[in-house]
């Protein structure tokens, strides 16, 4: 429904300033590509998955480009919620890593996303894979290292105590 909405609006947006490309990105998983929580939850990332790239098909050739982003597990306040009241849930996803040093703060996407919208060489080749991002998959974390951002936040919250840049993690930061 959104993408619906904002196709006319990327698109006018690539009329108003032929020099720019818009850029659609749609948060997925990869869920969509394995089991994890429950059916409907990967059908959403698998169907996600295909919109983007069959988005970039269409709107590739008018100047629109579209990329499916694939944040790791995210620090929100559910997973926090998870950790306390049913570890074990989110265990065999961690692979075993504590998740409150090993999760994404939820800004990491965010500023994944302004890089990408902001400079449009990263959306094409040689950016991570040969023919580029567009119509493909975006890993946040592996984005962010090779754009050299970092994850942090606000004073004081949750965020800036586990990824502020002095608590970089070897797992998402080793070159």
């Amino acid at each position: 429904v959104a993408s619906y909405y904002a196709a006319p609006m990327l698109l006018a947006a690539r009329e108003a300033n032929p020099t720019r490309r818009p850029l659609l990105c749609a948060v997925s998983s990869f869920g969509g590509v394995t089991y994890l929580f429950a059916t409907a939850y990967g059908v959403g990332k698998a169907a996600t998955d295909r919109l983007i790239r069959d988005l970039q098909v269409e709107l590739g050739p008018l100047g629109v480009d579209c990329v499916s982003l694939w944040p790791g597990i995210v620090l929100t306040e559910e997973v926090q919620r998870k950790i306390r009241e049913d570890p074990a849930m989110l265990e065999e996803v961690a692979g075993g890593q504590d998740l409150e040093s090993a999760a994404e703060s939820p800004l990491l996407t965010g500023r994944v996303v302004a890089q990408l919208a902001a400079e449009e060489k990263y959306r094409k080749p040689p950016y991570v894979t040969a023919p580029g991002l567009t119509g493909r998959l975006c890993i946040v974390a592996e984005t962010a290292h090779d754009l050299q951002l970092r994850d942090g936040g606000m004073e004081g919250s949750v965020a800036r105590e586990v990824y502020a840049p002095q608590h970089r993690r070897s797992d998402l930061w080793a070159s």
